[in-house]
């Protein structure tokens, strides 16, 4: 689930009752070259809040190094080139400038 806070903040949160360590992986991260760790939040639920750049964006969650989770609560789904469905994020100018003014 994502949601875009005031300040243009995106806050990202997911349900993973048995993951150890899960990470955030998109094309604002470069996939793999700089994937962001999520905090534990509560009984399963994983969060992490982030500064994303404008644009429309793909993600994807990765639990433990190697498990896949889509966030069909994104702003749409897109199937990725090994057939599988990437979530959407668009993050618009007015909300970038927002944030650098805050």
């Amino acid at each position: 689930m994502i949601t875009i806070e005031p300040t243009g903040r995106i806050r990202f949160r997911v349900y993973l009752p048995g993951a150890r360590l899960v990470e955030i992986l998109g094309g604002f991260t470069g996939w793999a070259d700089a994937p962001i760790p999520m905090s534990r939040t509560g009984e399963g639920w994983w969060g992490a809040t982030v500064a994303v750049p404008p644009g429309d964006w793909r993600f994807r969650y990765r639990a433990d190094g190697h498990a896949w989770a889509t966030d069909f609560a994104a702003h749409g789904l897109e199937i990725n080139a090994f057939g599988s469905l990437d979530s959407c994020l668009r993050v618009d100018a007015d909300r970038a400038l927002r944030r650098r003014a805050a």
